[in-house]
């Protein structure tokens, strides 16, 4: 629906303005044989940009590269058509050709390959080299300043909800892909109870999660942590799950997919509970492939 509604409003613009449609090749031609007018270059600053960006917003496919060369083309030979007024001389394609290099440099954050890339398809920038050189490490630096991603691998990172698996259908994936579910305890539990749950030699598990009487996730209980309590005879009938808890920090369901990855790299386990942040009580777990 969206393409439709985006192709139809581009079709309205394109009527007066035919330059407007495709991705831009033909206006990049005629700005680099300075063939555009001043007012239909100031147009083209503003309409192509929101041309490329709604149809490629609304889901129709297409590339950025050569969009990034038109929209440095029209910007940089409309200001050469203005800083001819004051300084004749250079032609306004010119400036346009160093717009282009400009602009691909910062979007691509590449600005050997932007220069190379024109040097190719032009074939008479060596006149201007210097300018382009100048042009385009202003534009790489500013950008990298603003924003060290590339306008490809920008959306790549585009911060999206994380993803909780249920409770019950909780797997983890280490190496050979071995499936196997979280365990969860009470804080009541018994200390010979947990020794027998991590040494069952049918079901081993490395982290047991650990809850109140309320059903409260109030943190998790690691083998060493176990060991380390030097389990004597009478250790082992009144110790209790709650000697050795250790808390832990938790993912919420709101948080970004970027804070998953994060705190979920820093977790030397390789897993980290989800809990509800109303009520505490544990939704799941994340984990990472190992």
């Amino acid at each position: 629906m969206m393409p439709v509604l985006m192709f139809t409003l581009l079709d309205c613009f394109a009527i007066p303005f035919p330059q407007l449609l495709g991705n831009g090749k033909d206006v990049t031609q005629l700005t680099f044989t300075n063939q555009l007018s001043l007012p239909l270059l100031l147009a083209m600053i503003f309409l192509k940009p929101l041309a490329t960006s709604g149809c490629l917003g609304s889901g129709a496919p297409g590339g950025l590269f050569t969009p990034s060369i038109t929209i440095g083309a029209v910007l940089g030979g409309f200001f050469g058509h203005l800083w001819s007024f004051f300084w004749p001389g250079a032609t306004p394609g010119s400036y346009a050709v160093i717009g282009a290099g400009a602009v691909l440099a910062a979007t691509t954050q590449a600005p050997v390959s932007s220069i190379v890339l024109l040097l190719e398809l032009t074939h008479h920038t060596l006149d201007i080299f210097v300018p382009i050189l100048v042009a385009v490490a202003g534009a790489a630096i500013t950008a990298r300043l603003l924003d060290r991603r590339s306008l490809y691998s920008g959306p790549v990172n585009t911060i999206r909800p994380a993803i909780i698996m249920p409770l019950n259908k909780i797997q983890i994936s280490y190496k050979a892909r071995i499936h196997q579910n979280i365990e969860v305890i009470s804080i009541s539990t018994n200390y010979r109870a947990i020794m027998e749950r991590f040494l069952d030699s049918n079901h081993a598990p490395k982290i047991l999660y650990v809850m109140d009487e309320k059903g409260i996730f109030v943190g998790r209980i690691l083998l060493p942590a176990v060991i380390a309590c030097h389990p004597l005879a009478r250790v082992l009938d009144t110790g209790a799950a709650a000697d050795v808890v250790t808390p832990v920090n938790c993912l919420l369901p709101q948080m970004t997919q970027a804070d998953v990855q994060r705190q979920l790299y820093r977790e030397p386990t390789g897993e980290v509970p989800v809990i509800d942040a109303l009520g505490g009580h544990l939704l799941g777990v994340v984990r990472r492939n190992l």
